[in-house]
């Protein structure tokens, strides 16, 4: 990202500048923040905000203000650009928290415009609720006129420096509050679902997907309707989240502008701001739904319409492929059958939670009533599998599935699957012997989850019988079996190929839906192996040590320490400014001397100065005994140490030495004592 960081400010008008942050995109979360009159945005480096992702243009768009108001243009850009999830066909103004859309990428908008707030105030209309027609009035989609410039006067002019004047005052007491208070930031919240302007249907269930993050850890997380509280979600953890993943589910009951907010707590207490957006909610309340008795007009008697407004989406589903089981094929009584359907999403719904294939007619042989359908946009594709179970008896059979909505509606295509049990062999001979015909190819690939949340993992599992080999995303299938634990962080597809002994290609694939954002990749340091050399030592003399470390996460490590605690609460600093790249190790070598005897429990610790942040905290330590030990005491006239040399003579006190000749006697305290070749002493005598 390039960008200027000052701006020329003529007279007294302070800087305006213009923050967007990264909601989706290649750096979720990112902060771009430019003191210009006028930003360009695009993927070329010389833009003033610079996003390197395919789905934006070289030269996107422009941020400029105008006419007291910020106003973003596209230009003709290939994906288009989108405020509150409606595209641009010319200058649009903007207001804070606008979600701004550039292909794939969504940011948020806020704007300083450095000005007092007496100037107009600019309404932008919503989208017309669909069978509505927009009146001679009404604009394109995405265009919003800009308002002239007023005629300055004087009037105008004092107001504006009396309204600044209170301002200052405003501002400075802000800034004293700020000295005495202590800061204490909250939770950090973000919704990712639905954006702000989004338009819903009346009786529709809507997801909301959002994530918080403290790092004191998220304790609860309270979903809002209007200023009225709607759901707590607590967390998971009694210390609380760092990072908490939101998904709630809230129904609309009547039309017009809703407030969805999310206000998160943290385990001290703290709230966070409020994180809000607005939709607009169309249609008539679904049947059934009783009227709040304080919404009703006495006088006017309420009127029944057969229709009220045409539906703002229409619900449809289209088959693609039978993934696995295709017409005719061939099971024993019993055998399990794992049936996946490819569909597509031919209508203008989404398919949100709730969504169903659904069992309706035929054979159902041992299936459930229905199957979740992961959530999938319009034109979109889901492989949908079913498990169920050949009959005991011989025949065809064939059983019929379709679509249904979260709120009960069968729509789309039927699918089939259609399958044979054949008869049991007999061992009655027959007149002409004939073979049975060769089983067909069995290919199948399934996932014990089709959406996780980004991190987790879920299991792919490929089968194939009767083919000549096969493989699952390039690696070979032995034994006709084949699994893998994946932990995706985007929507991935996953392949099986396998030949036929005939040459045929089967292809089958699995996408695996991911909700939120996987956490950034960090370094993880662990003390692998502590030694000592000797494991037992007498006091006085040196022991060796080393600790080997290594780096088992995914990024380097940069300048982390190693200490070590040779008794009590003392550290000693053994090695430091060490850089460890993923999955590299290193050997740290020093000595220690003992004065006093003793068993000591140490400990080696890396990055004991928590210079890195790592994707774990708690593997940085390892333990190891040492025995220490002292000289025995001897009695006078006791020796009891063998050596390897002949005879000397030794007076009273420490006896370290070797006998150099054979016939020399030994003096003890007390006595004297012959002693034979061979002899070690290394003992106090503590007599005179």
């Amino acid at each position: 990202m390039s960008q200027n960081s000052s701006e020329t400010v003529t007279g007294n008008q302070p800087p305006r500048s213009v923050t967007l942050t990264m909601r989706q995109g290649p750096s979720a979360g990112q902060r771009f923040t430019v003191n210009k009159d006028s930003v360009t945005i695009g993927r070329l480096p010389d833009n003033d905000i610079a996003i390197q992702d395919q789905q934006v243009s070289r030269n996107h768009a422009t941020i400029t203000w105008e006419n007291n108001q910020f106003v973003i243009r596209d230009l003709g850009s290939a994906n288009g650009t989108t405020v509150n999830g409606v595209r641009l066909t010319g200058p649009c103004p903007l207001r804070d928290g606008d979600v701004i859309g550039l292909g794939d990428v969504i940011l948020t908008f806020k704007g300083t415009t450095g000005m007092t707030s007496h100037g107009e105030t600019y309404m932008r209309p919503s989208p017309p609720p669909a069978g509505i027609a927009a009146g001679p009035t009404s604009m394109g989609v995405g265009t919003i006129p800009i308002p002239p410039a007023r005629r300055k006067s004087n009037t105008a002019l004092w107001v504006g420096l009396g309204l600044a004047a209170v301002l200052g005052l405003v501002v400075i007491a802000g800034v004293l509050l700020l000295l005495v208070l202590p800061s204490q930031a909250g939770p950090k919240v973000s919704i990712q679902q639905p954006l702000a302007g989004s338009q819903v249907q009346v009786g529709q269930p809507l997801t909301i997907l959002a994530s918080v993050k403290d790092p004191k850890g998220v304790a609860r997380v309270e979903f809002w309707v209007n200023n009225a509280l709607e759901a707590m979600i607590p967390s998971g953890s009694p210390e609380g989240q760092k990072e908490m993943l939101v998904q709630q589910t809230w129904t609309p009951q009547s039309g017009g502008l809703h407030t969805l907010s999310l206000r998160a707590f943290n385990v001290d207490g703290k709230m966070s701001e409020p994180f809000s957006v607005v939709i607009n909610v169309v249609g008539a309340a679904p049947a059934g739904t009783v009227t709040p008795a304080t919404e009703a007009t006495p006088t006017t008697p309420a009127v029944v319409m057969a229709t009220t407004a045409a539906p703002t989406c229409v619900n449809n589903s289209a088959f693609v492929a039978d993934v696995t089981v295709p017409d005719n094929s061939v099971f024993a009584p019993g055998a399990r059958i794992d049936k996946t359907w490819r569909i597509r999403n031919s209508g203008t719904c989404p398919w949100q939670v709730g969504y169903q294939l659904r069992f309706v007619s035929g054979d159902k042989m041992g299936a459930p009533d229905s199957q979740a359908v992961v959530p999938t946009a319009p034109g979109g594709v889901a492989d949908v599998t079913v498990t169920m179970y050949a009959p005991p008896a011989p025949g065809i059979y064939k059983g019929i599935w379709r679509m249904v909505s979260n709120t009960g509606e069968l729509f789309g295509q039927s699918l089939t699957v259609l399958i044979q049990v054949p008869p049991p062999s007999t061992a009655t001979p027959t007149v002409t012997p004939t073979s049975p015909p060769p089983p067909g190819p069995v290919v199948q690939l399934t996932a014990d989850s089709l959406l996780v949340t980004a991190g987790n993992c879920t299991t792919v599992r490929a089968l194939i019988q009767n083919v000549a080999a096969g493989w699952l995303d390039g690696e070979a299938i032995v034994g006709g079996y084949k699994e893998k634990s994946v932990c995706p962080c985007t929507n991935t597809t996953y392949n099986l190929e396998a030949v036929t002994t005939g040459g045929e290609h089967i292809f089958r694939s699995v996408t695996v839906n991911v909700v939120g954002v996987c956490p950034a990749d960090k370094p993880d340091l662990v003390v692998k192996d502590l030694e000592a050399d000797p494991p037992s030592q007498l006091k006085g003399n040196p022991i060796n040590l080393k600790a080997r470390i290594k780096n088992e996460g995914a990024t380097q490590a940069v300048n982390l320490a190693v200490a070590w605690r040779p008794l009590g609460a003392t550290w000693i600093i053994v090695a430091d400014t060490i850089n460890l790249a993923p999955g590299e190790d290193k050997w740290i070598n020093w000595s220690y001397t003992y004065s006093e005897a003793g068993n000591y429990n140490t400990q080696v610790r890396v990055d004991y100065l928590n210079n890195v942040t790592e994707s774990n905290e708690g593997n940085n330590s390892k333990d190891l005994t040492i025995q220490v030990t002292s000289l025995p005491l001897i009695p006078p006239g006791v020796l009891t140490s063998m050596a390897p040399g002949p005879f000397i003579t030794l007076g009273p006190g420490i006896l370290t030495a070797l006998a150099p000749t054979p016939t020399s006697p030994i003096l003890l305290p007390g006595l004297i004592v012959t002693v034979n070749p061979g002899i070690v002493l290394t003992a106090m005598a503590p007599g005179p």
